[in-house]
Order: C-alpha cells, then sequence, then structure tokens
C-alpha cells in the first residue's frame, strides 16, 4: 500500500505530492515530517479538513508565510 508522508509547517498539516520524503524538509522554514500513514488515511484526514495537498514546485517559504486553504494558488503551488 502506497504510503503518504504528512509534513507540518508548526501550524498546519500539508502533503508535497511531487516532493520525495526528504527533499520535503526545510529546517529553517520549520517544515519537518509530521507523520507517514497511508493513502487510505491520508484521503480520509483530507475529506474531513485535516490536511492540504499540495502539488507543486518552487520556494517553500510561501508555504509557511500564507494560510493555506483548498482551491488556492500559491505561486507555483496548488493547494487542494
Amino acid at each position: 500500500m502506497k504510503e503518504i508522508v504528512i509534513y507540518t509547517n508548526g501550524s498546519q498539516l500539508f502533503t508535497l505530492e511531487n516532493y520525495d520524503r526528504g527533499a520535503g524538509i526545510c529546517r529553517p522554514l520549520n517544515i519537518t515530517i509530521h507523520s507517514i500513514v497511508s493513502e487510505i488515511r491520508a484521503r480520509y484526514l483530507h475529506s474531513h479538513g485535516t490536511i492540504h495537498y499540495v502539488s507543486g514546485i518552487g520556494d517553500r517559504r510561501v508555504l509557511v508565510e500564507n494560510k493555506l486553504r483548498r482551491n488556492f494558488n500559491i505561486d507555483n503551488f496548488k493547494v487542494n
């Protein structure tokens, strides 16, 4: 079963769809791994508004500086 890495920026939980496990971490921005869950569990958390799916590649600073919300684009990132 596929595993999904859930990251935290200190206040919100999200996934980085186009990053691998190590590349999503950014200690200066306080982006760290919160947990690793099954794909089914990630879908459940997303449907209940606990996590956001973030896709795209770019400067992760915008993920810390802006509040994440569904159907929102921040620079090169799309938040669902």
